[in-house]
């Protein structure tokens, strides 16, 4: 994870394992460590009216922008971890 966050593609990271076993975590702290005041953790299991926003299609810069609207929030692309749970 360390050396994704230090190159500067953008690129998705899709972690996946079993529960419980440090995936948020790891990435709580990789956001505290690389991107300090630019993480946003979007945790679809607590806000369950967010997942309209990618039933309609899987656009980045449509997702970005739906998201930036309804969260009052500003993603700013290369700098803001943007972490969906």
């Amino acid at each position: 994870m360390n050396n994704w966050a230090n190159k500067p593609q953008g690129k998705p990271l899709i972690i996946r394992g079993a529960r419980h076993i440090g995936k948020s975590w790891s990435v709580l702290n990789l956001g505290n460590a690389y991107f300090k005041g630019n993480f946003i953790e979007i945790n679809l299991e607590k806000n369950p009216s967010l997942y309209k926003i990618f039933k309609q299609d899987f656009i980045p810069s449509r997702i970005v922008k739906d998201l930036e609207l309804i969260l009052n929030i500003g993603i700013e692309a290369g700098k803001t971890l943007l972490f969906i749970n």
